[in-house]
Order: C-alpha cells, then structure tokens, then sequence
C-alpha cells in the first residue's frame, strides 16, 4: 500500500509525501530494498545526490532478499552526474556479474564515455553487439538473419558517437 501510493506521490512530484510513505514501507518490510531504492529516487530528482546514495545502499545491503538491478543503476545514474566515474564503474562490474543483463553493458561503455575514454567504450559496445546477436540467434533458432553478424544498428550509432568524440572522423564515417 505505502509503496504504490508513494508511486503516486512521486507522479505529482510530491516528493516529501512520497519519501514518507516509502519509509513506512520500509518499516513494514525492512528486508525489502524497494523503498530504500525509490527514497533515493526522490532524493535524485531532486539534485540531493548524497542523500539519494546514501539511500542506495540502504537498499543494496538488502539486495540479497530481493534481487533487482533497479538500485545498481540509479546509483550508477548518481555517480556519474557528480563525474565520479571511477566509482560507477565499479558498481558498472558489480551489476553486470550478478545479474549478467547485457543491457549494462552498453550503459558500462556510456560510463566509460562520459570519462572520456571512448576507445574503451568501442570495445565494450563490440562486447555488448555480439552478446545481443548472439542472443537473437538462439531466440530465433536456425532462423538467422542476415544482419546478426553484421551488428545492431544501435551498436554502429554509438561507434559512430565514439569516434567522432575523439575526433577520428574518418574512422566514424565507416559507421
């Protein structure tokens, strides 16, 4: 109950009414990584960016009872706002191991581009593309498309990107 009607709360950007439901919630099930999660959501909205990790890990340190990425992420989002890359990185690995999505890869090499280390950034969108088409392949089980060792559309624009940000606009043009 608290939860969902602190979801409402949060749709209003009533985010004081939304915190104080959501540590009700956390009161009634204090294993649960949710609220501590979503409280740090209001906080990032906004801008207190030390409140809003400190709720993090609130929830990562009960993130044994109810597994999600959700809180990785938002902490991850936190980080690199304040230009703390280093430190998202690690929470980068940390996601990715646990919960083997492929997703966090590409948003691993986003990281690395923010810190301006885009060559990094291409080999893991390489990484990513062939996870993601290997992926198609066995979704579509000997009905390969042509395109799947080609590479994703997605994976050729973010290249593109990395390229152009380090100013190899010969190499970015192949893309």
């Amino acid at each position: 109950y608290y939860l969902n009607r602190g979801l409402a709360y949060m749709a209003l950007d009533r985010f004081e009414e939304a915190r104080e439901d959501y540590r009700k919630g956390s009161e009634c099930a204090p294993d649960n990584p949710h609220p501590y999660n979503d409280i740090g959501v209001t906080y990032q909205y906004e801008n207190n960016l030390e409140e809003a990790e400190k709720n993090y890990l609130e929830g990562m340190a009960r993130i044994d009872n109810e597994p999600t990425p959700i809180i990785y992420r938002n902490m991850i989002t936190t980080l690199n706002r304040q230009g703390r890359y280093d430190e998202a990185l690690k929470y980068h690995d940390e996601v990715y191991n646990r919960f083997k999505r492929t997703y966090d890869i590409r948003e691993k090499a986003q990281t690395l581009r923010y810190a301006g280390r885009q060559k990094e950034a291409i080999e893991l969108y390489l990484q990513w593309d062939k996870l993601e088409n290997k992926k198609e392949r066995a979704e579509n089980s000997g009905d390969i498309l042509s395109i799947s060792n080609a590479g994703t559309g997605e994976y050729f624009y973010h290249v593109a990107e990395c390229y152009e940000e380090i100013g190899d606009y010969k190499k970015a043009e192949r893309f």
